[in-house]
This record gives structure tokens, sequence and C-alpha cells, in this order.
């Protein structure tokens, strides 16, 4: 329609348009940046959700040319993916490098991920300092698309953004340093936690420390 009348929860019924709307019954969680998502989880048997999971990937993705084959590599995608949830539990996190030539479904696995992941977020060099910070605080999973920069032998990236995305994998040492103003002192420097599990897309292999 292009009336700007709104259908569906909130709006007018799905039964006063002028056809039928047959959604299924369930869902899996697109994302659990909303509290729907998350009590979908905990109600759902984990067994069934990663077998649901396995499917999706194996039916988006070709792992063909891959170091394992297409079964290993769809499970442990998705072992990644549950793994991001124990987050707020875990002290030692880790990092995905996507990586293979143009066109070979790099962005569309690290689509999948960013939607399933916990707190899942696909971020680029555009992203702001102040939006990267707030999402890895709250132990998101931080998916940077076309992380060419990290590439190079001498990155040109943001000092703060690049200390977020180089944070430790421990959650003991993973911290960014803010410099906020203070009415007394002036400027102090306060210390954000930062340890999440990220994912990265590049064409080439990423340079040290990742």
């Amino acid at each position: 329609r292009d009336d700007g009348l709104l259908y569906g929860p909130g709006a007018m019924p799905f039964s006063e348009l002028p056809f039928a709307v047959e959604l299924p019954d369930s869902l899996p969680p697109i994302s659990c940046l909303d509290l729907e998502g998350l009590s979908a989880v905990g109600k759902k048997s984990l067994v069934k959700t990663f077998e649901e999971l396995c499917a999706l990937i194996n039916e988006l993705m070709d792992f063909s040319g891959s170091f394992v084959p297409q079964e290993k590599m769809v499970e442990f995608i998705a072992t990644w993916i549950f793994s991001t949830y124990l987050a707020p539990d875990l002290h030692v996190s880790s990092s995905l490098w996507i990586t293979g030539p143009p066109g070979s479904g790099k962005s569309k696995l690290l689509e999948i991920i960013s939607a399933f992941s916990y707190l899942g977020v696909t971020v680029s060099a555009h992203t702001t300092t102040a939006a990267l910070r707030d999402l890895a605080s709250l132990g998101g999973t931080v998916c940077w698309d076309e992380a060419e920069v990290f590439t190079s032998e001498q990155p040109r990236l943001d000092p703060e953004k690049q200390g977020i995305l180089l944070a430790g994998l421990r959650k003991e040492t993973a911290f960014a340093a803010l410099r906020e103003p203070d009415r007394r002192k002036g400027w102090v420097t306060r210390y954000v936690p930062v340890f999440c599990f990220k994912a990265f897309t590049a064409v080439k292999k990423p340079k040290e420390p990742l």
C-alpha cells in the first residue's frame, strides 16, 4: 500500500488487508537486541535450535573451498555463534577472521553471524567510536565487514576504535580508556570494559596482533 497505513502489532490488524497474510508459527531469533528474542532462546530446546541454525547456514553458505568439509564448517560457525551467548560469564573470548576472494560470500556469512549472535551488530569504518564502545561494553558481538584496514602495514584507523577492536581476549585486560570532562578535576580518564566476541571479513589475512 502507498497510503501510509500500518498493519501489524500496535497498528491496523492484518485481517483488514485485501489479501491473506500467512506467517510461520515460530521463527528463530533474528537478533537478541530485544527481550522477545532472548525469551525465544530460553524456551526452545538448545539442541533443536542448534540443528535449525546448522540447517540455515548449510542452506545459505557453500564452504566447498574451505579447509574442512561443509558439515564441519557449518557446525563450527554455529558453535561459535552459540558461544557468544556465554560472553557475560566467560573470561576468554575468541575472534573470527573470515577471508576469501571477492564474491566468495564473506559478507553473507558475516550477516548470518551478526543476525544470530549475542547482541550481534555489523559495523564498519564509518561506525562512530561511541557506538562501537557501547556495543563492546555490553558484551555484544562486533561484526566488522571489509576490515581491510587491519591488513595493511600501517593501519589508518581511529586510535580509540583500534584500541577497542584490538583489546585483549581476556576479560581482565579488555578495557578502553575514555577521557571525560569533570567539573572538579577538568578531565578524567575512565576505563570502559570492552570484552566481547568479534568477527571480521577481509580479502587478506590480518597483521599482528590479530
